[in-house]
């Protein structure tokens, strides 16, 4: 179905950050859930450019963070929008579905090249938890930011926990492996393939000992 020139304008405005005319635009009855022809809606535009007011404004009136193709709370997360970010995570209360999503293909990761005595089995992040997509572009403000509004550092998502995503190879996020031991993240947590993030931090051609180290620490 298309959108109407109501909606299509809905999704401008909230890009744009303009409050009032998002409010006329509702109140005339535009979809608040229409995505554009981009297929992105009115409330990931405006978590793109960080418009929190607009964002509000556009949860109390029914949009849903599930509506288009992409991630209005990663792409606030992303960007380093906190305030967005944290409207987003509330609205979402607690739906494991809506606190996570699909990623670019450029943020696609394999953990492993392949599985073989020395390295743990791969798997293709192609759709990952908000805290997984944090520790996958090295957003660590973002990381303290969702374990300060209540996601569990430990939580496995797709058989992972962020921090065996952080220690593995491909990856290489050692600030972002040391934040979320900081935060309470269990490296002895095993992975559905029974490997831990030491194991994970172990197989480093890159770096063979930075990571390793780390989460030795606090083993």
């Amino acid at each position: 179905m298309e959108a109407d020139w109501e909606d299509l304008d809905l999704c401008k405005a909230a890009q744009e950050g303009n409050l009032q005319k998002v409010r006329v635009l509702l109140k005339s009855g535009a979809d608040v859930n229409q995505t554009d022809r981009n297929e992105l809606s009115a409330l990931y535009r405006a978590a793109s450019k960080g418009h929190a007011e607009v964002i509000q404004m556009l949860l109390e009136a029914g949009a849903r963070l599930d509506a288009g193709i992409r991630s209005p709370l990663f792409t606030a997360m992303h960007k380093g929008y906190r305030e967005a970010v944290t409207l987003l995570y509330r609205a979402a209360d607690g739906n494991r579905r809506l606190l996570s999503g699909r990623i670019r293909f450029s943020y696609r990761c394999r953990i492993t090249p392949q599985w073989n005595d020395q390295a743990p089995p791969y798997t293709n992040l192609g759709e990952c938890s908000c805290m997984q997509f944090a520790a996958i572009n090295n957003l660590v403000p973002m990381v303290s930011l969702l374990a300060h509004l209540g996601e569990d550092v430990n939580h496995l998502h797709n058989g992972y926990t962020a921090l065996h995503v952080s220690a593995a190879h491909c990856v290489q996020r050692p600030r972002v492996v040391h934040e979320l031991l900081t935060l309470g993240a269990d490296p002895k947590i095993p992975t559905k393939y029974k490997a831990t993030a030491l194991r994970y931090a172990a197989y480093q051609p890159g770096k063979p000992y930075t990571i390793k180290k780390i989460v030795r620490m606090w083993c």
